[in-house]
């Protein structure tokens, strides 16, 4: 009889079976210090392409977004979430080169999962985290930037500024 099981289970079952002793310990955060998180190849050394992780609950921006920032060798969107919840299992899943958040989500907020990511990816793996908003207020600024957040855009008069300021991460180095 064959079982089949879901994605996080099965490659636990291949780290366990293929290592010679016996499971982590209760508390044992793996081998890349991040509890919860598995070793992710770095797929952008291979091809090149950003990593857009998009946190975004309106689907009508959400379509626009990914057709801006689909551009063959240079960006792509590769996961989306409209929700908190949808974008800490994301973050948990792979890894990205950019975070693109919403602050107000469907359920959560942005500023959550901002959080989330900061302290699920390890020193020299950090994402490009902008906030692209509605809501440009000063005190919702300085609780992104606080969470984590590098840049803080008014979708309103900076929308079209997302790809150039993601561009330009191509080129920078991750901390």
């Amino acid at each position: 009889m064959s079982v089949t099981l879901p994605g996080k289970i099965t490659s636990l079952v291949r780290k366990f079976s293929s290592s010679a002793g016996s499971p982590p310990s209760e508390g044992d955060e793996g081998t890349n210090g991040h509890a919860g998180r598995e070793e992710k190849t770095d797929e952008r050394s291979n091809s090149g392409e950003l990593r857009i992780l998009l946190i975004e609950d309106s689907k009508l921006i959400k379509e626009r977004l990914i057709s801006m920032l689909t551009e063959e060798g240079v960006m792509r969107v590769t996961a989306s979430a409209a929700t908190e919840a949808e974008a800490r299992e994301q973050i948990d899943a792979a890894e990205y080169d950019v975070l693109l958040v919403d602050v107000e989500l469907r359920e959560g907020s942005g500023i959550g999962a901002i959080r989330h990511a900061r302290r699920c990816y390890p020193q020299g793996r950090q994402p490009l985290i902008v906030v692209l908003t509605n809501y440009p207020l000063p005190a919702v600024r300085s609780r992104c930037i606080d969470a984590g957040a590098d840049h803080f855009l008014d979708k309103m008069h900076q929308f079209q500024d997302v790809k150039a300021l993601i561009s330009d991460a191509r080129h920078l180095p991750r901390d």
